[in-house]
Order: C-alpha cells, then sequence, then structure tokens
C-alpha cells in the first residue's frame, strides 16, 4: 500500500447496497463466526449503539459498522487495519453468500495540513479559478469540488474525487480529499450480487488503496 505523505488523518470505508437483516450484525456474531477475535468482539460490546430490526451500528477497538436494510457499511480510521477490514467484509459475505447485493463502494478520506495558509489559498484557487466568480460573489472561495471519472484498468463504473477544506483540527489549515470508487453486480440472479463483489473487493483493494493515494500526491504536488 502506498503511503501518505503529510496527511493528518485519514480512513477508509467499504460501502454495499443491497438487502440486509440488520439485527444479525452484532459483536457476539461476528466472535461466533471467528470473523472479530474474542478481544476485539469484547471491545465492541460496550460500543453497540443500536440494535433494531432496521439498523445495527456499533464500534470497537479499529472498527466501525453500521447496517439498514438496505445498506451495510464497515470502516476504520486506522491504517494498520486496512486489510483485516477488508477480510471482514469478504469474510462476511462468504458466510452470508445468498445476500442479494447490488452496488460496491470503496471509499477513502484524507486530511492534509497544508504549509501555510497561503498555500492553502493558492490550492484552492488552483482547482477552482475565481476569476469568473468575482463579478457576481465578494470574496468567492472553494467549498467543494467533485470530479468523475474512470480509473484505467478497473471494471468500476466511476471514480469520484472531492475536495473541500478540512475541519480537522490535526489538519489546519488543510485539505480534504475523499476518493471514491463505485462497482455494481453484472449478476442477473437477486442473490448473485455477492459473490460477484466480493470477488471484486478482494480483486480491487491494494489498486484502489494505491490509487486514492496517487490521487492526493498528484493533486498536492501541482505547482500552484
Amino acid at each position: 500500500m502506498t503511503a501518505l505523505k503529510n496527511c493528518a488523518l485519514e480512513g477508509v470505508s467499504v460501502v454495499l447496497v443491497g438487502r440486509f437483516n440488520p439485527s444479525i450484525f452484532q459483536p457476539a456474531w461476528f466472535r461466533k463466526h471467528a470473523l472479530l477475535p474474542d478481544l476485539e468482539a469484547d471491545k465492541a460490546e460496550p460500543g453497540l449503539r443500536v440494535v433494531h430490526p432496521e439498523v445495527t451500528a456499533f464500534s470497537a477497538d479499529w472498527l466501525g459498522l453500521e447496517v439498514t436494510l438496505e445498506r451495510f457499511v464497515a470502516s476504520t480510521s486506522n491504517p494498520a487495519q486496512y486489510e483485516p477490514l477488508r477480510d471482514l467484509v469478504v469474510g462476511t459475505f462468504t458466510l452470508l453468500e445468498h445476500t442479494p447485493i447490488s452496488k460496491l463502494g470503496l471509499n477513502r478520506d484524507m486530511h492534509f495540513e497544508m504549509e501555510s495558509e497561503r498555500r492553502w489559498h493558492d490550492f484552492g484557487h488552483f482547482l477552482a479559478p475565481k476569476a469568473p466568480w468575482t463579478d457576481i460573489l465578494e470574496d468567492p472561495g472553494t467549498r467543494t469540488l467533485v470530479i468523475q471519472g474512470k480509473r484505467k484498468e478497473s471494471a468500476s463504473q466511476y471514480v469520484r474525487v472531492k475536495v473541500e477544506p478540512s475541519v480537522q483540527p490535526q489538519a489546519h489549515p488543510g485539505v480534504f480529499i475523499a476518493v471514491n470508487e463505485h462497482f455494481e453486480t453484472k449478476s442477473e440472479t437477486s442473490t448473485g450480487g455477492a459473490e460477484e463483489l466480493r470477488e471484486e473487493l478482494q480483486r480491487s483493494w491494494a489498486g484502489f488503496l494505491d490509487y486514492s493515494a496517487g490521487v492526493s500526491d498528484h493533486l498536492l504536488k501541482q505547482q500552484f
């Protein structure tokens, strides 16, 4: 995995869209199926925020999980746990192989501290020139920029890159860069998506992490 330079804070998440039974996704279930070690499952029990037929949410030492009837989200802000996060999702839907899943999202959020406020402003002007706005707005500034395209040699439908000012104290003045890669199943059966997207997650994870790091490095190293 490509390391990030000057990154104050980062995290990744795996998002699945389909039809889920939220109430089963509790720390005890992950412990029972050896998807979380006993110690980590024990730490997750106090972080069990809600269990309901329509939503389950808990946080552990490194893991955040939230499941609704239509959405499964597993996340971590610990780079050392990026591979275990992938393995947890793959293992979960190897067991639940008949779960109808139609979409997969890979996400990486990164906060970078800029060397100075001047550099921070210059980066915003570089991405979104203010000249077109000065006649209709006083003191225009970049709040959110979203660009969509494709990643070469990827089976994904698209990649979206979002850039905003960072609101994290660790990155002030700073820049927030979020990379989302979106996949959809090609399966014609209602339950075929779990296997297809599980395999896509295994196949694409390392490449996505390297690509997302490359996106931030490419943007931040520009001369402006």
